[in-house]
């Protein structure tokens, strides 16, 4: 974990995506360490209630940051297809953004972009300079919007994160599917699986926002940790998690390799491979 050093100024934040699993957690996070927090998104719980993906309202207030978190995400079909609707629909809440604080005075927008834009799912120690090659409509979109932020936003004012693997209260995504799988006690791994990845948790993303943020400009990666994948899934659960041997796993991808089961093979390389990145907020 980083270094959580005490914070002395109170800060004023505009959140997008403030009920999601990110937003949610900074909106409380900085509420609780007595910052002042405004959300703007489509439910009644919003501070400024507006579906970027349709509309925008002008917002004439001033903020120290804006944190820009708010997408299509958890969608299967953006998640690990092209789908030209969402994308669309995506790209429309950053347009839609920059439309609302046009008028507003803000020392730094914060964007939380993916490492999903490399389009890659093997690797060690990708680093910032990995070429954009999206494979899905979210990697895309958060692409194009990077793009559009850094075209549209001074630089002095602009921080683009890549997030790896989020982990943190309530999670979503291959977490929650991996959790709700060990609590099912259909949990299967292989014993043996030395494959790494790499993680930002919630809390050292809230971290690094409010105490080291201002001092990054452009476009960064962030992690808290790498670590096995076996380890990982072992720290929520170790009571209730099926081992198969590490052969089996290398049989199998032989047999998919030859009849061409091409989903399956890709599952068990994503699990089998390592997929890390190095933290550039780190590097002086």
């Amino acid at each position: 974990m980083l270094n959580d050093d005490k914070c002395y100024n109170v800060l004023k934040f505009l959140i997008t995506g403030g009920n999601g699993f990110v937003g949610s957690f900074l909106k409380n996070k900085l509420c609780s360490n007595h910052h002042l927090v405004k959300t703007l998104g489509k439910s009644k719980n919003n501070d400024y209630r507006v579906d970027l993906t349709k509309d925008f309202l002008k917002i004439n207030e001033d903020f120290n940051v804006v944190i820009h978190s708010a997408s299509i995400v958890h969608n299967p079909k953006h998640a690990n297809s092209i789908n030209q609707k969402l994308i669309i629909e995506d790209l429309e809440i950053t347009f839609n953004l920059l439309r609302c604080i046009e008028k507003t005075s803000y020392q730094k927008l914060i964007f939380l972009s993916s490492v999903s834009v490399y389009g890659i799912d093997f690797g060690k120690d990708i680093n910032i300079t990995q070429k954009i090659s999206p494979k899905s409509g979210y990697g895309f979109s958060k692409a194009i919007s990077e793009k559009i932020f850094i075209h549209n936003i001074p630089k002095e004012k602009l921080l683009i994160l890549r997030l790896p693997l989020v982990n943190g209260p309530n999670p979503k995504g291959n977490i929650k599917k991996a959790m709700n799988a060990i609590e099912s006690g259909k949990m299967v791994l292989f014993k043996g699986n030395l494959a790494v990845k790499t993680v930002l948790e919630l809390e050292d993303l809230y971290s690094f926002l409010v105490n080291r943020s201002s001092k990054f400009n452009g476009t960064h990666q962030i992690k808290s940790y790498d670590i096995k994948f076996n380890d990982f899934i072992n720290s929520f659960s170790k009571n209730r998690i099926f081992y198969l041997p590490i052969v089996l796993l290398k049989m199998t991808l032989f047999v998919t390799k030859i009849i061409k089961l091409e989903s399956l093979k890709m599952t068990l390389l994503k699990i089998s491979s390592d997929l890390t990145f190095i933290d550039s907020t780190k590097i002086k």
